[in-house]
């Protein structure tokens, strides 16, 4: 068994390298690119904008840091995600040995590696490496200070708890249902004195403090940002289970069945990190899902879902450690990696998660004329104000990212939904702004209304005179430049 936990670690290497060291290179996608717009005009501008967006402001100023240090170059800007991430292994790797079992450790590191949505979101410069981290973190203190009780380990629960909110303001939704296991588990078993809840409670309430007014901004904005579709019993049952791991080991136990041999399963001791992770995977899954069906609060995406990854490696790394056969457990979870590899990793010698150049696209673009960009950012329902300051530079950042000189008099954002008002819109931007350009060029992202619109607004240009002299496709971005036609009236 040493031997196949040893190459278990070496799949484990070679998981690392692939799906997070690989892609550092790769153009920035959509959302970076909006890093990118918060930490380019400096420190304290970051303070000014950034909490009028569901952007965390903790991780802007940890991203201008480093653009101090390695500037505005994608690899750069993803090397503190990464960073993270390497870390939160380490952060499993305890949980594992301290909470569970010796062996469940390697078992735990395994299983984030094969958590989908996690493995795409660590080579980005975005935020929710460092969430994932600082919520593993938050754990790894609540189940020590569930066993020793001491009160420095409830601090520190406590504040790396609130941190993975700071880091992203979907991860304090898991912290009142940390906060009730506590008092659910003070109630059944004592385990500290009141006075330790009640300091925990008042340094949690501190540090939340700062995070009010976003948490407001963005509540105003709930239905312009519930945009993710209502979500099927199968996307609820991918959302619980490791879907890499669990086909191998079932193949293997039937395998075993077959052979005459029986797998058992003995049920562990329950443990505090296996009731808490049930807890964290489960009820913020099974909310979320009960929202996204009955509610406009569409909030069932398996990105905004995050928060529950750390509760359903617990969970789950508890059940395959009451697997009697260290064999299958351990084979189970090799074929999970390799499976993540493969799958999550693609066929390209490079993993592209996302397929969006928009460094390659922006680059293509010409030096003059007007540009008309679809980005897909909801907020580009507020017709009003699209082109409007701030908000104009927030659609453009993809754009911005690339090309940071480009002026508001030649670039303008078009409306996100495909309907009457944003066709509206659109017909009088064009006919005020377009008809005398020599050349307009029309860059869209290729998804939601991007589709759509792409031929209708080809289709009012040609009408104006303009002939269409180059389509590119850049992954999902796609560039058509129009060119004035010389017979054009």
């Amino acid at each position: 068994m040493r031997q196949l936990r040893t190459i278990l670690w070496g799949i484990v290497a070679v998981a690392v390298i692939r799906l997070w060291v690989m892609p550092l290179w790769n153009s920035f996608w959509l959302d970076e690119t909006l890093t990118v717009w918060a930490i380019r005009g400096g420190f304290w501008r970051i303070w000014r904008v950034v909490p009028q967006t569901p952007d965390s402001v903790a991780f802007s100023v940890l991203e201008w840091l480093t653009s101090r240090l390695g500037g505005f170059h994608e690899t750069a800007l993803r090397l503190p995600c990464v960073a993270a991430a390497l870390a939160a292994l380490y952060v499993y790797y305890r949980i594992g040995v301290e909470f569970i079992g010796r062996s469940a450790g390697l078992s735990l590191v395994a299983l984030y590696l094969t958590v989908y949505e996690v493995v795409i979101e660590v080579p980005n410069a975005r935020a929710y490496p460092l969430a994932l981290l600082a919520e593993s973190a938050a754990l790894l203190w609540l189940l020590r200070w569930l066993r020793s009780g001491r009160v420095r380990d409830g601090i520190s629960w406590m504040v790396c708890a609130v941190v993975a909110g700071h880091f992203h303001q979907f991860f304090f939704a898991v912290l009142p249902l940390q906060c009730g296991y506590v008092l659910w588990r003070a109630y059944r078993r004592p385990f500290v004195k009141t006075w330790q809840m009640v300091v925990c409670g008042l340094v949690g309430i501190a540090l939340l403090g700062p995070a009010i007014p976003q948490f407001l901004s963005i509540a105003k904005q709930a239905s312009i940002l519930s945009w993710a579709p209502p979500p099927t019993f199968s996307d609820l049952f991918r959302a619980v289970t490791p879907i890499y791991v669990l086909p191998m080991l079932i193949f293997l136990m039937l395998l075993e069945w077959f052979e005459g041999k029986r797998v058992r399963w003995a049920a562990p001791q329950p443990t505090d990190a296996a009731e808490l992770g049930a807890l964290l995977c489960l009820a913020p899954t099974a909310i979320a899902f009960v929202l996204s069906w009955f509610t406009e609060v569409h909030m069932f995406h398996a990105r905004w879902l995050l928060p529950t990854a750390p509760g359903a490696i617990l969970l789950w790394g508890w059940l395959l450690q009451g697997i009697d056969s260290p064999y299958i457990r351990q084979m189970s979870l090799a074929a999970g990696l390799v499976a993540s590899i493969v799958t999550i990793g693609g066929l390209s010698i490079v993993p592209d998660y996302r397929d969006e150049d928009w460094r390659s696209a922006v680059r293509s673009l010409p030096e003059s004329g007007a540009t008309l960009v679809y980005s897909t950012f909801p907020i580009a329902r507020q017709l009003e104000s699209l082109q409007q300051g701030e908000r104009w530079s927030y659609l453009m950042a993809p754009v911005l990212a690339y090309r940071p000189d480009i002026q508001r008099a030649d670039a303008f954002a078009m409306p996100f939904d495909f309907d009457t008002r944003g066709r509206e819109y659109m017909e009088q931007l064009i006919n005020s702004w377009m008809r005398n350009r020599d050349g307009v060029t029309v860059v869209t992202r290729e998804s939601f209304a991007g589709p759509a619109w792409s031929p209708w607004v080809s289709g009012r240009l040609e009408k104006l005179g303009f002939r269409l002299v180059r389509t590119s496709e850049y992954g999902r971005v796609r560039v058509e430049v129009f060119e004035a036609s010389p017979h054009r009236d």
